[in-house]
């Protein structure tokens, strides 16, 4: 069995630049990552799991430690916008 792949959960850092995007247009809009967190995503899991066990442990995590911190720094980024716009 092998390690899951690091670059499928590049997807979640979708989840900050969308909402970074769709807040200031407004509207509609706003509803965007919530459509995304709660729709899409839980249907991509859905059409595209294949794996009943878990996977054997990953031997470097670097990869996976940059993805969080990227998501982590995108945190501030969010959070101004959400002042901007309120």
């Amino acid at each position: 069995m092998r390690p899951e792949p690091w670059a499928f959960h590049l997807f979640g850092l979708a989840t900050p630049i969308v909402v970074i995007i769709s807040l200031p247009q407004g509207s509609f809009w706003m509803t965007a990552g919530i459509i995304l967190v709660l729709g899409l995503y839980p249907l991509l899991e859905i059409l595209f799991s294949e794996r009943q066990s878990a996977s054997p442990p990953v031997d470097d995590g670097r990869d996976f430690e940059t993805i969080l911190m990227t998501h982590a720094s995108s945190a501030g980024d969010v959070l101004g916008d959400v002042w901007v716009v309120a």
